[in-house]
């Protein structure tokens, strides 16, 4: 089918003189809709202001990278690195250009979404999708995962790095899967997305499985290519880490729960379902279409391997990019098989305006939602942009090299060296890793300065367990509050501060 916006044959003169009319009017009001989900993320990317758990965490250990230090502690240290190594070599150079590793795994994270989006829209036309209709799925991925996981689209995290690379690999390989070149590339492509996190296995998967069904010789090509080229990686870090890697990485302790993943798939079904009931379309053009096959197998894998993340502490709506990546590709298979099939049916109009907008009316109606909040958003960033600064100033001046931050960003820009995890220290306790009775010593009031924390200690399983926090609620005392959260002072300190 041709890459531009004709009506397919047999449609009437009318109905092809209005498709690409309506159709590009739809196009423009998700596009529009997409545009106003993204002015949070642009308008923090400059600010030194904290916008999630991981930006702290990630931005000591692309310092540590460049830095030559050690980045796979021993278990009993802590702080952890459950991830591989190769995002915070790219960051942490960055930052060294930059100024910030956290400004620059931003920026990397924000391009690298884009770049998802940009690889679904071509891969869309690649298949026959026309232009609008792959321009509109692009938008309706970026409606998707604002409401999916804002907090993430913009922030220093290097998931989005690595689907940018494993789906770039996917688009070249895409182009011709017989060439050889472009099979050892997008096998170079994905094993180093999985270098910046392992566990998006979802398409190196799919696209094993789908070879296996177009040539014989390809797939061995692509083993032997992913084989060979993961080997080098694991060779070079494992003489760069040692052990420790594959203790950090792979062994990582961590709470498992199967009602965890009940509950994240009923939270996160809301926002894939307009994408999701779109793919099941699909699904009768599987006989006929390698396309709809490999979205399809590639959606079912995303769903499986998310299904099973989620189990663990820690994993939120991130496990399900994957799915909403593959449901992106299918819903938009199913949108030019809809639309094409109700034009050279319809013998009036309002059927064909009514198919080819149905979609964006479905994403109009989060118009005013999408507006409300990156409103509170930017409110919130300008607030966060007035505490930040004194909240700094306050850890500098009660002893920041001794500070343990659960928002480690706060750590980091006050100059504190990497002291606690809060996350990954707490799930050595809760596996029983390391002993809950060490949390006496850790938090007796004499090993930390100053701590903060998103809210006072309370007697809850948290990040930490109940008994770490009833310890710190014992020996600090909160000394100030800010959006940031509690900054809590050793008791006898905090008492004398307040006189």
């Amino acid at each position: 089918m041709s890459l531009k916006d004709e009506a397919p044959m047999g449609t009437a003169g009318k109905a092809s003189s209005i498709y690409p009319c309506w159709m590009w009017i739809a196009t423009a009001i998700v596009v529009a809709i997409a545009c106003c989900d993204l002015i949070e993320p642009i308008a923090n990317l400059p600010f030194r202001v904290p916008r999630s758990f991981n930006e702290g965490w990630n931005a000591y250990w692309a310092v540590i990278a460049v830095s030559g230090g050690h980045l796979y502690p021993p278990m009993g240290a802590t702080v952890s690195n459950n991830y591989p190594p190769a995002s915070f070599f790219l960051v942490g150079l960055l930052g060294e250009v930059m100024g910030d590793p956290i400004l620059a795994g931003r920026t990397v994270a924000l391009a690298s979404f884009l770049t998802v989006t940009i690889v679904i829209v071509m891969w869309l036309r690649r298949n026959g999708v026309r232009n609008s209709l792959a321009i509109l799925t692009g938008a309706a991925f970026i409606i998707t995962l604002d409401a999916l996981s804002h907090g993430l689209i913009g922030t220093d995290d290097p998931q989005w790095l690595a689907h940018a690379l494993i789906t770039a690999g996917m688009l070249i390989l895409w182009r011709n899967p017989r060439s050889t070149p472009r099979v050892a590339g997008s096998a170079a492509l994905m094993i180093l997305g999985l270098w910046v996190k392992h566990l998006l296995i979802p398409m190196p998967a799919a696209i094993t499985i789908w070879m296996s069904h177009v040539n014989r010789r390809a797939l061995w090509t692509w083993i032997v290519s992913a084989v060979v080229l993961g080997a080098l990686f694991l060779s070079a870090t494992l003489a760069g880490y040692g052990r420790e890697f594959v203790d950090g990485v792979l062994r990582a302790p961590r709470r498992l729960l199967v009602a965890r993943s009940i509950l994240m798939a009923y939270d996160v079904l809301p926002a894939l379902l307009p994408i999701l009931c779109l793919s099941a379309v699909s699904i009768r053009n599987v006989r006929t279409s390698e396309a709809a096959r490999f979205a399809l197998l590639y959606l079912a894998l995303a769903a499986i391997v998310a299904a099973i993340a989620c189990a663990g502490d820690g994993v939120a709506e991130n496990a399900y990019f994957d799915v909403a990546i593959a449901g992106s590709l299918a819903a938009g298979l199913a949108l030019e098989d809809t639309a094409s099939r109700v034009a050279a049916r319809s013998r009036q109009h309002f059927l064909l305006k009514a198919a080819v907008l149905a979609p964006a009316l479905i994403l109009i109606a989060w118009t005013p939602l999408a507006i409300h909040y990156n409103v509170d958003r930017l409110r919130a960033l300008s607030v966060r942009r007035q505490a930040t600064p004194g909240d700094i100033e306050f850890m500098r001046q009660h002893g920041a090299r001794y500070a343990a931050c659960e928002s480690l960003s706060l750590c980091f820009w006050s100059g504190a060296p990497f002291n606690f995890d809060f996350f990954n220290f707490g799930q050595k306790l809760k596996t029983g890793a390391i002993p809950v009775n060490v949390c006496a010593s850790l938090f007796n009031g004499t090993r930390y300065t100053v701590i903060q924390l998103y809210a006072p200690p309370k007697n809850v399983d948290d990040r930490l367990p109940s008994q770490c926090n009833r310890v710190i609620a014992d020996h600090y005392e909160v000394a100030r509050s800010s959006i940031n959260g509690a900054f809590l002072l050793p008791r006898e300190k905090s008492l004398s501060t307040s006189k």
